[in-house]
């Protein structure tokens, strides 16, 4: 009878957290509600219900809490403080350091981008200037046509590279030919 008693105070205790947080999340607004719960309080009321019915409350009461970025909230910094005092300011120090690491590393990533641009300019200039040598020394020997064509591809290239901004791609086929060999 003492055990009925139990049970039947453990469901009304469990019925009246389930209407707590069903009603103030159904007030709330936000995206986000947060419901204030005593966990031991929910720990001892799971304690006294039957396996089942137990089962059945820890998957209506769970939760989760969740952050993104180096910095956790500050009731977590609170926390780390009580355990180490000088937890917070490590844990900012922690994120300015990898902060100012993240921004050197795309300065370093940009400047070589840009160094490396330059060069293949200049080295682009240097081979068309050497190809449409070449074609004019081909032309004033009699070689028109072989003069025609080293011209022809130099601008053609140039004019892909240069001013498409873009690199020629093989094709499926090609690819294809390549792998069969």
């Amino acid at each position: 009878m003492e055990e009925i008693e139990r049970n039947a105070a453990a469901e009304r205790k469990e019925t009246e957290v389930l209407k707590k947080s069903s009603e103030s999340t159904a007030m709330e607004d936000s995206e986000t509600a947060e419901i204030e719960v005593n966990p031991e309080e929910v720990h001892q009321i799971i304690e006294k219900l039957p396996d089942e019915r137990a089962r059945k409350v820890m998957r209506a009461v769970m939760f989760e809490r969740m952050y993104s970025g180096p910095i956790p909230p500050p009731e977590y910094l609170i926390g780390y403080k009580s355990v180490l005092p000088d937890a917070p300011e490590r844990i900012l120090k922690m994120a300015e350091l990898e902060q100012q690491h993240r921004h050197d590393i795309d300065t370093k990533l940009a400047d070589s981008h840009i160094k490396q641009n330059g060069q293949g300019q200049i080295l682009g200039f240097i081979l068309a200037a050497l190809f449409g040598i070449f074609s004019l020394i081909l032309a004033l020997k009699g070689h028109d046509w072989l003069a025609g064509i080293f011209g022809t591809t130099t601008i053609i290239g140039l004019a892909i590279i240069f001013v498409l901004h873009e690199t020629p791609k093989k094709t499926e086929e090609s690819d294809e030919d390549d792998k069969s060999q």
